[in-house]
């Protein structure tokens, strides 16, 4: 091996690479991946987490109030608060006003949500958030 030469300018990298016609070309620079997989992005979504007693209570009242119940989680996930006006618009599941009324007030009842009613204004439902041991409670009164 000769002494490096002090005259000699350029990288090491420079100095010891191979001429470019001996290096093999690969077609392939780097491995493909697989693209991430990823769930599809939904217009509606429910926004949990909704607590699984509170789904069992709503379930027993029967009727409309486990829609109602749902149609409110939802609202209350895309506001990102408890609290959410509820419309015939909002509700977007088909319902007429009198069967989500009866719904509202069976949920209300159940100690579920609270609801604050204006004349000619959208009910003002706040969904309570009860321990476990309150709602199994509530389970049994319904």
């Amino acid at each position: 091996m000769q002494p490096l030469d002090d005259d000699h300018t350029g990288s090491l990298t420079e100095r010891f690479a191979l001429p470019p016609s001996t290096v093999p070309v690969s077609p392939r620079v780097a491995p493909k991946r697989k693209p991430a997989r990823r769930c599809p992005r939904y217009k509606s979504y429910l926004k949990g987490p909704v607590p699984w007693p509170w789904v069992l209570v709503a379930t027993r009242l029967g009727g409309k109030a486990l829609a109602v119940g749902v149609a409110i989680w939802r609202l209350s996930g895309i506001k990102k608060a408890p609290t959410v006006k509820l419309s015939l618009s909002t509700l977007d599941m088909g319902f007429d006003r009198s069967n989500a009324s009866r719904a509202l007030v069976a949920l209300e009842r159940a100690g579920l949500v609270t609801v604050v009613r204006a004349p000619g204004c959208s009910p003002l439902i706040t969904i309570i958030d009860i321990e476990d041991g309150n709602l199994a409670d509530l389970a049994e009164d319904a």
